[in-house]
């Protein structure tokens, strides 16, 4: 019996993993579309307030920079989708990875593309906010 017993937490932990899957796709849904729409109001709520984004050419960018430079229109985003997501939850922090494909302008310099994405989440007080993210440029063929 203590094989069905561990069989059955397994279970439980899994659909607990589930739903916190489900929750955490949702949030980096409606980040991918604020940052697409330019919306500083939405990132503003989504990412956390010691956000950190690093970039391919290795720029880092604190959520202060970030939402300075949407605000100035020194960033805008004209598309932005995120496909083959994978998630990974262990308690209060996930890990989502996928693949990127932008359009838009940063301080003059377009960075439409593809990347390689990976995002760290952290559940605060309820909800899940972004804390850190890379991209890694896909070399075009």
């Amino acid at each position: 019996m203590p094989g069905l017993a561990a069989g059955q937490k397994r279970s439980k932990d899994a659909t607990l993993n589930s739903d916190a899957e489900q929750k955490v796709l949702e949030t980096m849904r409606r980040y991918v579309e604020a940052y697409g729409q330019n919306d500083v109001a939405a990132l503003d709520k989504i990412l956390a307030d010691d956000f950190v984004f690093t970039s391919s050419r290795g720029i880092v960018v604190t959520k202060a920079q970030e939402l300075a430079d949407i605000r100035s229109g020194g960033m805008r985003t004209e598309a932005a989708t995120v496909d083959e997501a994978r998630v990974r939850v262990r308690g209060d922090a996930a890990v989502v990875t996928g693949r990127a494909t932008l359009k838009g302008v940063w301080h003059g310099q377009d960075f439409s593309g593809q990347y390689r994405v990976t995002a760290t989440w952290v559940k605060e007080e309820g909800r899940w906010r972004l804390l850190a993210e890379h991209a890694s440029r896909i070399p075009q063929q």
